[in-house]
């Protein structure tokens, strides 16, 4: 690996954490950034710390304590990740059902270093990226693990040196596609067969480790038959663009998109992409740098959509699904003291708001995890505290219960 490209991950190392603690509890809020610093959840050290969670039902019943490094609700249950008590630089992957209250252990990874933001859950399995060594030098590793809840294991489906950490994937029935980099410089998308372990590069460009140039695969979405490749070019000395290319299942070229610079922040080319939604012509896009983005497909452009709730103080978030609703999307404004939700109809773009309020003074909205059409909704407390003293409340409420109403700016 490049040297340059090293340097440009620790750069980057802080803003890795900051996206992780969406979804892993244990975090500090820095005032006024919209940003989040990394505490619950690190390189590994020599202290072991936890977020202490409580879930409570709709009913507004206690379902679980859990000491934890970081959930992932999923139908039945979630998988739950945590350091051993005296291995810090390990990571044990558990399985815990909802209807028995039953927790397995899956397994462990050895020499932990991250776990991405955005894994894929199809048919009962959970997948899900998690990089081990030392993301600031070239000793690091990029593992495709796949969690079965239904047979209560873990597995490594595939291993390679210095992969990216800010891969993002899709689930495409048979088979898992990935928006790669490849350290001698490329940028591609790459397919996973599912049931054969075959790995193959469907498209290549040109990309430069270096000075960013080139084409960056930034993200992948699905829809139907057609692939959605958001791709960021930058020429040397020059500005970036992003677009939109579309491909049918033989990657055959049907055409392009052009989106809004100004949707990717101020350094777009050092900007990977956290979130990337395209359904039924309406796109949201959030970024590492909070560079964020509610649009609708209107003939070859990208035109913001019409009363997005999207403001400037960056906690604006999407809730976060392993399996994604074609229908509508819900989002948050994350530590806001109205604690607002936001439900955005895909076909149409209208936009409705609802409110959540905790029933723990002095706590508002983290996160949320949806899983079908139930949020698990995960509160803290609005003043920063230390990690090993983080506590968190999280509620499952349906959607239909929230009260949703339509939404003028």
């Amino acid at each position: 690996m490049k040297k340059s490209y090293g340097r440009r991950w620790a750069r980057l190392a802080w803003l890795l954490f900051s996206l992780v603690l969406l979804v892993l509890g244990g975090c500090s809020k820095e005032e006024g950034t919209g940003k989040t610093a990394p505490q619950g959840i690190q390189w590994p050290s020599e202290e072991v710390t936890y977020a202490t969670d409580y879930f409570y039902d709709s009913q507004g019943g206690l379902t679980l304590k859990l000491e934890h490094n970081g959930t992932y609700p999923v139908p039945g249950g979630m998988i739950y990740c945590k350091h051993p008590e005296d291995n810090p630089s390990a990571m044990e992957f558990y399985w815990y059902d909802q209807n028995t209250r039953t927790h397995t252990q899956l397994g462990s990874v050895s020499d932990w270093a991250h776990n991405t933001t955005g894994p894929v859950y199809q048919d009962g399995h959970l997948y899900l990226f998690v990089s081990t060594g030392d993301l600031s030098g070239d000793d690091h590793w990029l593992k495709l693990m796949d969690f079965d809840t239904q047979q209560k294991t873990m597995r490594e489906l595939f291993s390679e040196k210095g992969g990216y950490p800010y891969t993002p994937m899709a689930c495409d029935g048979d088979r898992i596609l990935m928006a790669k980099i490849r350290i001698e410089g490329s940028s591609y998308l790459e397919e996973y067969q599912l049931q054969t372990g075959e790995r193959k590069t469907l498209w290549e460009a040109d990309f430069n480790g270096e000075d960013g140039t080139g084409e960056t695969l930034r993200h992948i979405a699905v829809e139907g038959d057609t692939l959605f490749l958001l791709i960021q070019e930058r020429e040397k000395d020059g500005p970036s663009s992003l677009r939109i290319d579309l491909y049918d299942r033989e990657m055959n070229f049907l055409r392009s998109i052009d989106m809004p610079l100004t949707c990717a922040g101020e350094d777009p080319a050092y900007s990977p992409v956290a979130w990337f939604v395209l359904s039924q012509n309406t796109i949201y896009y959030e970024n590492y740098e909070v560079g964020q983005f509610f649009g609708r497909i209107s003939g070859g452009t990208v035109e913001e959509l019409k009363g997005s709730p999207i403001d400037d103080s960056g906690n604006f978030a999407m809730a976060i699904e392993t399996e994604q609703n074609r229908d509508f999307g819900i989002f948050l404004k994350r530590y806001s003291e109205n604690h607002e939700l936001y439900k955005v109809d895909y076909a149409t773009g209208a936009v409705q708001r609802a409110e959540y309020h905790p029933k723990e003074e002095g706590y508002v909205i983290d996160y949320i995890y949806r899983v079908g059409d139930t949020l698990f909704i995960s509160t803290s407390a609005i003043e920063a505290v230390a990690p090993e003293k983080f506590t968190s409340y999280t509620y499952e409420v349906p959607i239909s219960e929230l009260g949703f109403e339509p939404y003028t700016p």
